[in-house]
């Protein structure tokens, strides 16, 4: 059996209103994903144009032509910005509205001068350069999913590719005048794919919605909450055997007399600090290490492949850079100090267990001398 236009260009406006409902729905359990009703409302146009382009195809006035192709162009001006929400986290809403103004006027203008051709060649145009740079966008975030995002631009740029084919067949055959809907086989074509790429773009877009989730909760069972860096959680998950390698550097921190600064200066001025000084081991040890939280005021860096000096260096740049640093109470600037134990895994490794517990026996030392100052002893280290 032959398709005929009028069946695609109805395959076409029920696979966009399913996945309207789907992204909808999807949107309502998860407020905060605003790209999930963008999407949505872009399905919702599109719906709405096949069902205008239909009317016009039927014989309806010039004026339901000139509707669906506006519809049109404003459902990827805004699937684009939904995209670029979904990369960035931020609506670009003056971007939004700018550029549909602009496609819009410039799709209007040859409608009016009763050149519908040239018309129907810039709706096609318009509508192949925003499906494609949001092919794009979609192309440059394969970090997070290789496949998945990859497959997901090249849908993009698939659909954009048969409008792009449009309005090229158009611009050959009648490149200003069409008196009537474009008909010519690029046009079942372009439907044929749009029908293609929405069913296949509706899965992938849920899918890439549940594995950012995914991530997102994942990436918060092993963040503190407080200060941004790793918590106890990740610092085992990192060692999953409970095992350490060979010339492992665990430096264990832990802030002096921290009860007493929260009696003083209350918990807010506490959790400050504690941020401050999570932010300045981390920019102290950078990529090389791995930077936690344990819990209250104790934080550790655990350092690959490094000797006793280099970790004791480490841990005095950041005791020395920490007492330096001044917070505001009231009208005081008020100084903290920190203490810290260095233990080093021996040449067979040993435990994550018996090497914090050995960088703890050095931080007792460290509180017991009198606090402010970084303990190791080459006894200490674990095998």
């Amino acid at each position: 059996m032959v398709m005929d236009y009028g069946s695609v260009l109805m395959a076409v406006g029920a696979a966009g209103a399913a996945l309207c409902f789907t992204l909808f729905t999807t949107w309502l359990k998860q407020r905060e994903s605003g790209y999930l009703a963008v999407w949505s409302v872009t399905m919702a146009i599109l719906v709405a144009t096949a069902i205008t382009f239909g009317i016009y195809g039927a014989g309806g006035p010039d004026v339901f032509g000139l509707a669906a192709g506006l519809m049109l162009v404003t459902a990827f001006c805004l699937s684009l910005s939904g995209t670029e929400q979904f990369a960035s986290g931020r609506f670009p809403a003056a971007a939004t509205i700018a550029l549909t103004l602009l496609t819009n006027a410039a799709v209007t203008v040859p409608f009016l001068f009763d050149m519908d051709g040239l018309g129907f060649v810039l709706i096609n145009g318009f509508s192949a350069a925003l499906i494609g740079v949001s092919g794009y966008i979609f192309w440059t975030l394969r970090a997070e999913s290789r496949w998945t995002y990859a497959t997901l631009a090249m849908v993009h740029f698939a659909v954009a590719a048969s409008f792009a084919l449009c309005s090229a067949v158009i611009a050959l055959n009648s490149p200003l005048y069409l008196d009537g809907p474009p008909d010519n086989w690029s046009e079942l074509v372009n439907l044929i794919t749009c029908v293609i790429g929405i069913t296949a773009v509706g899965g992938l877009l849920v899918t890439v919605h549940q594995e950012r989730i995914a991530r997102a909760l994942r990436h918060a069972a092993i963040t503190d909450a407080l200060t941004g860096v790793l918590n106890r959680r990740a610092v085992y998950d990192r060692f999953v055997d409970g095992e350490v390698p060979s010339e492992t550097a665990m430096v264990v921190f832990d802030l002096d007399d921290f009860k007493g600064v929260n009696d003083r200066h209350g918990h807010s001025f506490g959790d400050i600090v504690l941020q401050r000084f999570a932010a300045l081991m981390h920019e102290t040890v950078g990529e090389a290490g791995l930077c936690a939280r344990l819990g209250g005021e104790e934080f550790t860096v655990i350092l690959p492949d490094t000797g006793p000096h280099q970790a004791r260096a480490l841990a005095e740049m950041v005791r020395m850079r920490f007492g330096q640093m001044r917070f505001a109470s009231g009208e005081a600037q008020v100084g903290c100090t920190v203490s810290a134990g260095v233990a080093i895994s021996g040449p067979r490794g040993c435990s994550l267990d018996k090497l914090m517990r050995q960088a703890d026996s050095a931080l007792y030392v460290s509180k017991r001398n009198g606090r402010n100052q970084v303990t190791y002893h080459a006894s200490r280290r674990a095998a």
